[in-house]
């Protein structure tokens, strides 16, 4: 259960916003009127955020699984034909990490939608993922943005709930790309604060 909240006056309740006004004052030189014009900018932002909650997908594809990022491409051709030879990826896995001249990348995704998985990793990478059944390892190597070439084993690929993250992140893309449209549509004109700034006295230190 939540606590109640504790009552209290209305002489209290403006003698404390009083003195929360003033100290706004003196460390933002704010008046009272820009103050409040910030608060219910910020409160339109977020009703509006809100607004836009239901065209949210709350469930997508996902994927989980485990890679392996090699240095050059041969070398990874080569441990990928031993996948296709019969040997599991737990065994490849275990071979790499126990050998410390290795140079690989060992590491795992946990549940991330196709978009998630190519902005971490590359479309390439996502694509193979994303079309490779649970349990079974992708068939090509990906070439990912950081010069590794990858075996990927999917672990798991089915629909799931988003987490709460991703909800709020596709909540707001949602938003910024209709406050976009809305700021082109407004015709808006923007100054150049620079222009603005005082160039006497200068605030360069003194050598």
């Amino acid at each position: 259960p939540t606590p109640s909240p504790t009552p209290r006056s209305l002489e209290d309740f403006e003698a404390d916003y009083d003195l929360y006004m003033e100290q706004v004052r003196q460390i933002t030189e704010m008046s009272e009127k820009a103050w409040r014009d910030m608060i219910e900018g910020e409160l339109y932002r977020q009703k509006l955020l809100d607004a836009f909650a239901s065209d949210v997908e709350t469930e997508m594809q996902q994927v989980s699984g485990r890679f392996i990022g090699f240095k050059d491409q041969e070398t990874a051709q080569a441990y990928l034909e031993r996948l296709k030879n019969g040997e599991t990826f737990d065994a490849l896995v275990y071979e790499l990490e126990a050998d410390e001249s290795a140079d690989v990348i060992i590491n795992r995704f946990s549940w991330l939608p196709l978009g998630e998985l190519a902005q971490r990793y590359g479309d390439e990478f996502a694509r193979l993922a994303f079309n490779t059944e649970a349990g079974r390892y992708a068939p090509e190597i990906a070439p990912s943005f950081n010069d590794r070439f990858y075996l990927i084993y999917v672990e798991g690929n089915e629909v799931r709930p988003l987490s709460d993250y991703m909800i709020e992140q596709r909540q707001l893309e949602l938003f910024e790309s209709w406050l976009d449209q809305a700021k082109q549509e407004a015709e808006i004109e923007y100054g150049d604060w620079q222009s603005y700034v005082p160039l006497e006295p200068s605030l360069q230190q003194q050598q």
